[in-house]
């Protein structure tokens, strides 16, 4: 049903890769090792946003800083790779989102990732 519904409008799958990060320069840095690194297309920081969340039995509330990246199934586990290593959170928060984006824009993003990695 879905693979019916995308191919009608001409629409193609990725990945969107999400985490927090508790600043604007730490995503900074993660955004540009990606990208530099052809493991994602693209990347896109917003915020600050504000989280809610317990941590150690205790509630906290903090600002923090989204990072949103697109990639690929042939990146995807090498970019995944490279954000648990260089996460500075101890338990990262990392999203994988399956999305369909239209078909250019997909062709733009396979084009962009992967192209002469072979290792993180």
């Amino acid at each position: 049903m879905v693979r019916e519904f995308s191919e009608q409008l001409n629409l193609s799958p990725i990945f969107r890769v999400r985490t927090t990060l508790e600043s604007e320069s730490d995503a900074q840095k993660l955004a540009e090792s990606a990208v530099e690194n052809r493991l994602c297309a693209c990347a896109q920081i917003s915020g600050p946003i504000r989280s809610h969340y317990r941590w150690e039995n205790q509630l906290q509330s903090s600002s923090e800083w989204e990072l949103s990246l697109k990639s690929t199934s042939k990146c995807i586990s090498m970019l995944l790779t490279k954000l648990r290593v260089l996460h500075p959170y101890k338990t990262p928060e990392i999203i994988v989102e399956n999305i369909y984006v239209d078909d250019e824009y997909a062709k733009w993003v396979n084009l962009e990732c992967g192209q002469g990695v072979d290792t993180i």
